[in-house]
């Protein structure tokens, strides 16, 4: 089917087809997937400075009106919380293929079944879509693309760093600035003013008090101890021990952790310094030269999505934690350097690069929650412990490649000349 109308239905029933089968997943493992869910509605009950302070509070205000909407009713808010992500997952579908190419769509969708029924239980969802939106638009409606690039950061901050490659001083420039300072300022006026410093901040503050969740790629060699230790117990001073903490994730403890946690703090550094220095090449470079301006030079468009995927690659493979959802962030930028690559070369390292995403969303699916419980024992099981070790592995290698080329691309782009 060649025609638009060919196409379309056949995304729609892949799309159909795939959830269906995320449905039975759901139904094999559905505490495990669910738990999230359970804690955002217990959460409720609980006072704004204390409920969710893991996350920024736009997503609490989220949780405050479904919870009001269903008279905090548990089964209610479950529900409605499920149907939100199940439409922003066929709403992120539709807009792919209508703005960008069946490619996109196709592959979102693909991506999502590799991935599993996760993605309807977690509100990562929420920020990915915003971003996938606001990088559809980036160019097209300027103001937009900015507004919905600063919902994603209200919404889970690491977007904010997509921001900086999109700005500069030509006039759709200007408008994703404007768009970014209304939406972005008004949201951040309006947690501070309802919420105060304290909570608005607590997200961050959160996030630097964790230790090394299980599943990051810094905590790779220690989990290949905590399998390989079968004649130790927690017990002992020198055992890789795997235990749940208070912040709601499973975490490793022993001998060179907080080595480890160092090195993800330097590699967070390292990606934020990667992301400024993108910013540098795509709107601040071509401020200053002569010639055409940010988003008017050829190739922008392009070098903008792949610095952007190249960005959300590095937080991830960066983070002390690297739950399994935060693969859903990936799925709309890789969609769209797939439908976007043009050249030869390109298409080449787009098919690549979009390969290694769907075999790492299969492998993290394998691991959780298939096989999770694998992990969890001490000392871990050792089959399982390599199925994550090779995924964490090929996140790595995904995260060098796309550096690696959005850098090229973006300093192509920069270059005097142009």
């Amino acid at each position: 089917m060649r025609s638009p109308w060919g196409r379309g239905l056949t995304i729609g029933l892949g799309w159909a087809a795939t959830r269906a089968f995320m449905v039975y997943i759901w139904y094999l493992f559905g505490q495990y997937i669910v738990n999230d869910v359970n804690y955002y509605y217990t959460s409720m009950s609980s006072p704004d400075t204390s409920a969710l302070v893991e996350y920024p509070t736009p997503i609490l205000w989220f949780m405050r009106l479904v919870d009001l909407v269903t008279d905090g009713n548990y089964d209610g808010f479950f529900n409605l919380v499920v149907c939100v992500m199940v439409v922003l997952d066929a709403l992120i579908t539709v807009m792919l293929f209508w703005r960008s190419s069946a490619w996109a769509a196709g592959y979102w969708v693909i991506f999502m079944a590799a991935l599993g029924p996760i993605m309807w239980f977690r509100i990562d969802l929420i920020p990915a879509a915003a971003v996938t939106l606001g990088l559809l638009f980036v160019t097209t409606r300027p103001r937009t693309g900015g507004a919905l690039l600063a919902v994603g950061a209200a919404t889970k901050i690491w977007p904010a760093l997509l921001i900086l490659p999109v700005l500069g001083r030509n006039h759709p420039s200007r408008g994703r600035g404007i768009g970014v300072a209304v939406v972005g300022g008004g949201l951040a006026m309006a947690s501070l003013v309802l919420n105060g410093w304290a909570r608005s901040i607590s997200p961050i503050n959160w996030q630097g008090s964790r230790g090394l969740q299980i599943e990051s790629l810094s905590a790779t060699w220690a989990m290949i101890q905590h399998a390989a230790n079968t004649d130790l117990t927690c017990a002992s001073a020198k055992a890789m021990c795997v235990d749940y903490t208070a912040f709601h994730a499973y975490q490793i403890t022993g001998p060179g952790v907080a080595s480890a946690e160092t090195v993800a703090n330097w590699l967070m550094v390292v990606a934020v310094v990667y992301a400024v220095f993108l910013a540098v090449l795509l709107a601040l470079v071509p401020a200053i030269q002569d010639g055409p301006e940010a988003g008017d030079r050829p190739g922008w468009a392009f070098a903008n999505v792949l610095a952007a995927t190249a960005i959300v690659a590095a937080m991830i493979a960066a983070n002390k934690t690297f739950s399994p959802q935060y693969l859903i962030w990936l799925a709309g930028p890789l969609s769209l350097v797939l439908a976007g690559a043009k050249t030869k070369t390109q298409r080449r390292l787009a098919v690549g690069t979009a390969t290694l995403g769907l075999t790492i969303a299969v492998l993290t699916q394998l691991v959780f929650p298939t096989n999770y419980n694998a992990l969890l024992t001490n000392p871990g099981d050792p089959d399982i412990t390599a199925l994550l070790v090779t995924r964490n592995l090929l996140m790595a290698i995904l995260t060098v490649i796309l550096m690696v080329w959005a850098a090229r691309t973006a300093w192509h782009v920069a270059k005097p000349g142009r």
